[in-house]
């Protein structure tokens, strides 16, 4: 996410939009060391400035692609507390936030904390542009934490509730998954079917199908 922003009134140099705008050049080539180096740098010198939610939301993401899931996790936090504290930030800074949050906590192996925060970002934008993302994640924190149930409920809902979305494909196989460990085979049959449906090459379809013919 770009936050762009009138910054005429603010107090910082033009170093300030500098240092944002070299992060996300250098992001853009996949050089995420030398991103997050200049958003530090923006940070540790300009904490408060306007540009200061922008940078600790852009570096969260890229500690976080970068498997620093503690990094992440304190940027993302660092943010929803000054929300918290009264700041007044962009709309879509805090959910950004939320996510970055439950996607960290996941990346951590904490899935029941991450699961909860995934259903916080539901609950504050159950339709807002992450959602779908939201209700997925939520789902596998679930899986992983072991709470099988939940996460069949949740994918269950997600391919009712977001059956265009990228991520549909995915759900219905982990509510196939799902289903498969629980001995419903009839329905993971179908779940596995939809996945198939969708994608079309063999290579992806292979062992699906071997999977359905076994349980049918």
């Amino acid at each position: 996410t770009r936050y762009w922003r009138d910054w005429s009134s603010d107090v910082c140099s033009s170093d300030l939009w500098s240092l944002l705008a070299s992060g996300w050049c250098h992001e853009a080539q996949g050089r995420l060391a030398a991103a997050v180096k200049a958003w530090t740098e923006l940070l540790d010198a300009y904490p408060d400035s306007a540009a200061a939610v922008p940078a600790l939301l852009a570096r969260a993401d890229a500690r976080q692609r970068q498997a620093d899931f503690q990094g992440g996790l304190a940027d993302a936090r660092n943010v929803l507390d000054r929300k918290a504290a009264g700041a007044s930030l962009d709309p879509e800074a805090v959910p950004e936030a939320m996510l970055l949050e439950g996607l960290c906590l996941s990346g951590l192996k904490q899935y029941g904390d991450a699961a909860a925060a995934f259903r916080k970002l539901l609950d504050l934008q159950p339709a807002g542009p992450t959602a779908d993302r939201a209700m997925f994640e939520m789902g596998a924190a679930e899986a992983l934490a072991g709470r099988r149930d939940e996460a069949t409920k949740t994918f269950a809902a997600f391919v009712k509730r977001f059956p265009e979305s990228a991520y549909a494909a995915d759900a219905w196989f982990e509510l196939g998954e799902q289903e498969w460990t629980a001995g419903r085979h009839a329905e993971a049959a179908a779940a596995y079917r939809a996945v198939i449906d969708r994608v079309r090459s063999e290579e992806h379809t292979s062992e699906l199908q071997s999977r359905q013919y076994l349980v049918c």
